[in-house]
């Protein structure tokens, strides 16, 4: 498992203790749990700094849902 991964599964972990609301990290459209946060990488780049060093920067989505309408499940 990557560092990346790691971070977000202990964003997730943390973010669920204080709420208790579901996070899911991948895009899930049937038995959602409301009110829930979503929580994915967005995109990732990396750059060689110095020596054999690299300089990495994740971006990060996090998206709080508290009650979905009727149209937004079916769509």
């Amino acid at each position: 498992m990557t560092i990346i991964n790691e971070i977000i599964k202990g964003i997730s972990s943390k973010l669920h203790k204080l709420t208790k609301y579901p996070v899911y990290v991948d895009v899930k459209k049937n038995h959602v749990v409301f009110p829930c946060f979503y929580l994915k990488q967005l995109d990732q780049s990396q750059e060689l700094s110095v020596g054999n060093r690299y300089w990495q920067e994740h971006s990060l989505s996090l998206i709080h849902i508290s009650e979905p309408t009727r149209h937004s499940l079916i769509s």
